[in-house]
């Protein structure tokens, strides 16, 4: 809070007097309390700076030229957690600071997820600190068992909403979950792989990128 001059002025005058012996100087308790009262503005663990936009790059995702490395932390409802009732899954995505840069968020309708579980059909969208949408996924609803090789699942990225910029499609095989990641042009550019074993229980399950079969790895992306 910001005091008046006239009355920063007026207090320094008073107390520069001189004081009688057995007095006290006057003291403006209402002036000095407005200057020792704590803030209770909340401190929220955010990375809030505006990045300036970029040539080739969709906007609000600037940032992601900056970093090597973010967590996704999924946000577990008390009534999911204790009943087992399936609700919209909520993300956190963190930098390697902790700091909170993106929050993602699912829609679809209670029935759905009750009835169909994780093989629903979703939208998630990915928003900024500001509370911009930067990124849309949508999934259809599709099977994902090695017995149906011809419905398998698929997801549209947006980026920003509305323009696609890429899929990311389920490859067919008896054991290992294999992924395509295709550009706007259903280009193949990279490829997913995750372990035999993908059991939760375990301490980390480690998703692989590459460029193609022979490539070397360029991303690990460990599940845990």
């Amino acid at each position: 809070m910001l005091i008046p001059d006239s009355a920063l002025s007026c207090t320094q005058g008073c107390l520069s007097q001189p004081v009688p012996v057995g007095h006290t100087a006057p003291v403006h308790t209402s002036i000095l309390s407005t200057t020792t009262q704590p803030s209770c503005t909340p401190k929220m663990n955010m990375y809030m700076v505006p990045n300036p936009p970029m040539p080739a790059c969709p906007p609000g995702l600037e940032y992601l030229t900056q970093v090597d490395q973010l967590l996704i932390k999924q946000k577990v409802e008390l009534i999911e957690a204790l009943a087992g009732f399936e609700s919209n899954n909520k993300y956190e995505v963190r930098n390697s600071m902790g700091q909170n840069v993106f929050y993602a968020v699912e829609e679809n309708d209670c029935l759905t997820r009750q009835c169909v579980g994780p093989l629903r059909p979703f939208t998630i969208r990915v928003l900024d600190n500001f509370g911009q949408e930067v990124i849309t996924v949508d999934r259809p609803l599709k099977c994902m068992s090695c017995c149906f090789p011809c419905c398998l699942q698929e997801l549209e990225v947006q980026a920003p909403p509305g323009n696609t910029v890429g899929y990311v499609l389920q490859q067919w095989h008896p054991f290992l979950p294999k992924f395509i990641i295709e550009n706007e042009q259903r280009e193949p550019v990279l490829k997913l792989q995750g372990p035999f074993c993908g059991w939760s229980c375990l301490p980390d399950v480690d998703f692989e990128v590459s460029l193609g079969k022979h490539a070397e790895n360029l991303i690990k992306v460990p599940e845990q």
